[in-house]
């Protein structure tokens, strides 16, 4: 859930930047296309990646054994997360009294590892989903991107179904889970898209 609230920011910025408006306002003033990039491209993803940046940083098993940033022992949810998600069904389904052994570790980290390029890759593809689609179709913005919109569907129900992985008796708990592969051609097709929204937008009309 906490990517959501990290792109809330680059998405906007991104959106806003490679907009035909904002293309018809900078084309005829002294800006490059490096800056434009830069404002628009380099410094949103900047930000929006330093979510799993932070968490690679984390995978750590004092960190983890001490509790983390509010050193207490890990929630059942965080337990369930690690069996559930990562498929870590080696670990007890109560948190060890001495925390992680070298053992857990060692069959542990690479399955987090993964789980981090999981949440880069969708990551990329909600800031780029979000990116593509105008909050409102008009002669200036052009008209709203009908894929991106359902990429966008896509990447936040992906989001849910990790968020819940005991299901929860809910609708998002009935779908699969998404794999590190899925995530990654969804972040692909994403990218494409929006990049095809863009050429779009600021072409001649």
């Amino acid at each position: 859930m906490a990517w959501m609230l990290v792109l809330m920011v680059p998405s906007e910025i991104t959106q806003a930047i490679y907009s035909r408006d904002t293309h018809e306002f900078l084309r005829p003033r002294p800006v490059t296309n490096g800056q434009i990039v830069v404002a628009g491209l380099v410094i949103p993803l900047l930000i929006a990646l330093s979510l799993p940046a932070l968490a690679l940083a984390l995978v750590d098993r004092d960190w983890i054994n001490r509790g983390g940033l509010f050193f207490k022992p890990p929630f059942a949810s965080t337990l369930e997360y690690l069996r559930v998600v990562l498929g870590a069904t080696f670990l007890p389904e109560k948190w060890p009294p001495g925390g992680l052994t070298v053992e857990m570790w060692q069959k542990l980290r690479p399955l987090l590892y993964m789980d981090v390029l999981r949440m880069t890759c969708l990551i990329l593809a909600s800031l780029f989903s979000k990116a593509g689609v105008n909050r409102g179709a008009s002669k200036n913005r052009g008209p709203v991107s009908s894929v991106n919109m359902a990429l966008m569907i896509i990447t936040f129900v992906c989001g849910m179904r990790l968020s819940l992985p005991g299901g929860g008796g809910s609708f998002f708990g009935s779908l699969p889970m998404p794999s590190v592969w899925f995530a990654a051609l969804l972040a692909v097709v994403t990218i494409v898209s929006w990049d095809r929204h863009r050429r779009a937008l600021i072409a001649p009309r």
